[in-house]
């Protein structure tokens, strides 16, 4: 047998082939956003504002163009969304610490799932 391979099935076991490749980044990302403290956050003497890792976006091919509900390109702009308005909450919390408020960890505002 050994002659030359489908061009279809070479394509889709190069699309599989790369979907493993993202779904294993995006796992080795969240193991290492898991094991460090985001928000405001006293370090020593100083206070910090340690922003975490927005949403990573799909890859073009991620999105299958079938009208899937949600895409996940419609998903990714709801986590996106959700990110911003959690940084814009976690400085403004940052900014009342840095005048004297005490930090508040029932503040934090980080809703997105990670990353």
């Amino acid at each position: 047998m050994g002659g030359a391979t489908n061009p279809a099935v070479a394509t889709l076991l190069e699309e599989i082939a790369r979907a493993k490749l993202r779904a294993e980044e995006r796992r080795q990302a969240a193991a290492i956003a898991s094991t460090v403290q985001y928000g405001v956050v006293r370090e020593g003497d100083s206070v910090i504002l340690r922003l975490p890792p927005a949403p990573q976006k799909p890859a073009d091919d991620d999105c299958c163009k079938s009208g899937c509900t949600p895409c996940i390109l419609d998903s990714y702009r709801d986590r996106l969304h959700a990110y911003d308005e959690d940084i814009q909450a976690l400085r403004a919390q940052y900014e009342r610490v840095l005048n004297g408020a005490p930090i508040d960890a029932s503040e934090h505002h980080i809703r997105h799932a990670l990353p």
